[in-house]
């Protein structure tokens, strides 16, 4: 996408390129966004294995992954 973006900023006058480009562009928007539903969709289901389970601790380690929040045992 680097690439595609400065060929067509060399030449802006291109609709070629930059159609090249736009379509380089979305074609990894969709690939981040499968990317985040994957890890959304794991990520929820384990949480919903440990409610169900009755796991606090792994819920609320898994929720606190979420939040981007690292256990303190971590900086011991």
């Amino acid at each position: 996408m680097h690439e595609k973006h400065l060929i067509w900023m060399n030449n802006k006058s291109n609709s070629a390129k930059k159609s090249v480009y736009v379509q380089a562009r979305g074609a990894a928007q969709r690939r981040l966004r499968q990317i985040k539903k994957t890890w959304w969709s794991a990520t929820a289901e384990l949480l919903q294995l440990a409610a169900d389970r009755h796991d606090m601790k792994a819920f609320y380690d898994n929720l606190k992954a979420v939040y981007g929040i690292l256990p303190m045992s971590l900086f011991a």
